[in-house]
């Protein structure tokens, strides 16, 4: 009964780590694909002549930098706790 009652407890833990780590992912991809989104629309802006030209390049350079950050931190997540989604 008491291992029972532990294996329930431990699976529930590990459902909620599992969905966790899932809308972490889901988090993530919307993180990049809000930056990509903001690039595009500023790349076609300034080729309009919107004058958005040094929003478009620190915009550039800090998905630059969080991109591969990102990217990084889900493998390791990936990697030192199994996970099987997919990102």
């Amino acid at each position: 009964m008491l291992f029972d009652e532990t294996d329930r407890i431990l699976q529930s833990v590990g459902e909620r780590e599992q969905e966790l780590r899932k809308l972490l992912c889901d988090l993530a991809a919307a993180l990049l694909n809000a930056y990509t989104e903001r690039l595009e629309w500023l790349k076609w802006a300034n080729r309009e002549g919107a004058g958005r030209e040094r929003e478009q390049s620190m915009l550039d350079e800090q998905f630059k930098l969080l991109r591969p950050q990102t990217l990084r931190t889900l493998g390791m997540l990936n990697t030192l706790r199994g996970f099987e989604g997919s990102f």
